[in-house]
Formats: C-alpha cells, structure tokens, sequence
C-alpha cells in the first residue's frame, strides 16, 4: 500500500499560530474573531495532533526505511525479551508516542555520548549543571519541607 507522503510541518511559533488559523477556519468552520476559550482549545489541540501524528509516521518511515531488525535475537543471552515491548508498540498501539519522541532522544543520546567522550567538555558542562542547581537543591528542599511542613528541628 502506498500512502501520499504527509506534508512536513514546521515547528516554529509562526508555523504553529498559522495550524491554528487554519483549524479555526476549516476544521471548526469560524473566523479568528469569533473565537471563545472552547474554540481555542479545540483548534491548539487539532494542531498539536496534527504535529504529533507527523512525528509518528516519520518515525514509522524511518523505522521501514532502516528495516529495523525483527528478529529476537537482541538481547543475545535472553532472545526473545524485548518481543513484548516491540509487540506492543508496533502491533497494539503507541498510545503515548513513544516512538514519536524516539529519534531526538537517540539523537540526544548519541550527542551526550561524545560529549561524554571527551572529558575537558564533560567536567565542563558537569560543573555548569551543578553550579546552575543554586536555590533548588533537594538538600535544601528537604529541610525548608521539614521545617514548614512537618515543623521539625534540626538536631546539630
């Protein structure tokens, strides 16, 4: 079965306004002026799934394109223990779009992995994570919750 290849859509603040227009005027049939808080809703949501079904079947195409291996053999001590994972997902539905999101966290995987690789940027970027925490340290969360929630004292 060959299917009309899904129209690549942007995701700048510009492009998504423009799906919103557009859902106002011809899925909801209103003109912009017209709108009330339950049009606006509708037509963000019919944007954002519009988005989300895009990420969906790029993914199902990369995922034909690589002709992903589907055979049982990963992990190879214990064939056959991921098969539930990837049944459910391919066979049964990816109702929270796992594989939507899949590509950019391997991509984000991977760029963390060579970042990893080279340890002048590692310590870097570990020190700046650590230094950027400040005020919302959990030590800190964790007593200023003592003291005003469960009102204890710290013993020296």
């Amino acid at each position: 079965m060959t299917h009309k290849p899904f129209p690549k859509l942007a995701s700048t603040q510009t492009a998504l306004q423009s799906s919103i227009l557009h859902h106002f005027r011809y899925s909801l049939g209103r003109e912009w002026q017209s709108r009330d808080p339950r049009d606006r809703c509708l037509a963000v949501s019919l944007a954002v799934r519009d988005r989300l079904v895009n990420l969906l079947l790029e993914t199902e195409k990369r995922y034909q394109d690589a002709d992903a291996k589907r055979d049982d053999t990963f992990p190879r001590r214990e064939p056959g223990l991921f098969r539930w994972l990837f049944d459910k997902l391919i066979h049964h539905g990816d109702e929270y779009f796992h594989l939507a999101d899949f590509h950019s966290y391997a991509q984000a995987h991977e760029k963390a992995t060579q970042e990893y690789s080279d340890p002048s940027v590692w310590a870097r970027k570990a020190i700046l994570n650590v230094a950027r925490i400040g005020k919302f340290s959990s030590d800190r969360n964790i007593m200023q919750y003592a003291e005003e929630i469960w009102d204890l004292k710290r013993i020296p």
